[in-house]
């Protein structure tokens, strides 16, 4: 009847399945039981699959597997009812009294934190993938991330005044925005950690390092650009970058103070990305970043590495603002001459 039933969903298929393995624990079938369960330990776990799947498994001679399989159930979706009741069963022989599914209505709690807990286990690809999807998720979910945390900085650049803070105490904070961020992935920011090489042959102290466990997933460096643009010294901060990891992700921030000077500095950083490389990393091409709201612009470069790909992000956080400070200056000037404050008069 079932196999004939129109409109069947995917969530009355696992009730269903679900119901029948109680009948065929019933009648001592537990293998056949098992192999409907299985499947649906997969795609979604509450404590009665649990605990059928336990009782199952013990009836087949694996007691060891399905109180451990019971412990995880308890760990994740904590105690039930069932689930003490299938472990009773299973360590003294007590009689077990399953209750059937009827509705696809139930708590969503459960199904959440499982889904949540398996996320966590995920390597950084494939959570990048459940969280945005293909193509290029990783590196897609990375670069806004960084950007956010960017435009994040940048935004309370009118409350440090600029670049006065100094480059470690940006760093500081760029990376607490962007662990705030990623926090949720179980991915850690740590600051100043040593890795990679200097030239002197000595470990490197990177700025920011974006980790997942003890897996570098991207390095982050960064420089500030005052008043003029010293090509040798952006070069200099770009060439370090590249020596400080061999993940295959890449970020070079320029905390700029610059006024009329932002495009010279991306066309000055786009020369050295095309030709100060080291010799290991052919340049391929580089692809603009467009400013379509707050988050900075740059562009990404692509280079060939043995046989595989390293991305490196020029980003320019543009900290001294000009462009607003210019137009506030205008606004002064406007008052300064008699015309009325289009603020003025109103209440707040």
């Amino acid at each position: 009847m079932m196999r004939h039933a129109r409109a069947v969903t995917p969530s009355d298929s696992e009730i269903f399945n679900s119901n029948k393995a109680i009948p065929l624990l019933a009648l001592g079938e537990a293998e056949g039981a098992l192999e409907l369960l299985t499947p649906l330990r997969r795609i979604r776990l509450n404590d009665a699959i649990a605990a059928y799947t336990a009782v199952a498994l013990a009836r087949l001679g694996h007691v060891t597997e399905a109180l451990a399989g019971l412990d995880r159930a308890t760990d994740e979706l904590g105690e039930s009812e069932v689930l003490r009741a299938a472990r009773e069963h299973i360590q003294g022989g007590q009689p077990f009294a399953a209750v059937a599914n009827t509705a696809s209505d139930d708590d969503p709690l459960p199904r959440m934190k499982a889904t949540l807990w398996e996320l966590a286990q995920m390597d950084h690809l494939r959570q990048a993938e459940a969280w945005r999807g293909p193509p290029d998720a990783f590196f897609s979910l990375v670069l806004d991330q960084v950007r956010l945390s960017a435009a994040s900085l940048t935004s309370l650049a009118p409350m440090m005044k600029g670049t006065r803070l100094g480059e470690d105490a940006l760093n500081a904070l760029i990376g607490q925005l962007l662990a705030s961020r990623v926090h949720f992935l179980n991915w850690v920011v740590p600051d100043q950690s040593l890795g990679g090489y200097t030239a002197a042959g000595n470990p490197g102290e990177r700025d920011l390092v974006l980790k997942r466990d003890t897996a570098e997933l991207a390095v982050i460096e960064a420089v500030i650009c005052v008043s003029s643009i010293q090509y040798e010294n952006l070069k200099r901060h770009f060439q370090k970058l590249l020596a400080y990891s061999n993940c295959r992700v890449f970020f070079h921030l320029t905390y700029a103070d610059l006024e009329d000077r932002l495009p010279a500095l991306q066309k000055a950083l786009q020369e050295i990305a095309q030709h100060d490389a080291p010799e290991a990393f052919v340049y391929r091409d580089l692809e603009i970043i467009a400013s379509t709201d707050s988050r900075p612009g740059g562009f990404v470069a692509r280079y060939g590495v043995l046989d595989d790909e390293a991305r490196v992000v020029f980003l320019i956080l543009d900290m001294g603002q000009h462009i607003q400070r210019d137009a506030a200056k205008a606004l002064a000037v406007h008052r300064s001459q008699g015309e009325e404050d289009p603020g003025a008069g109103r209440e707040v």
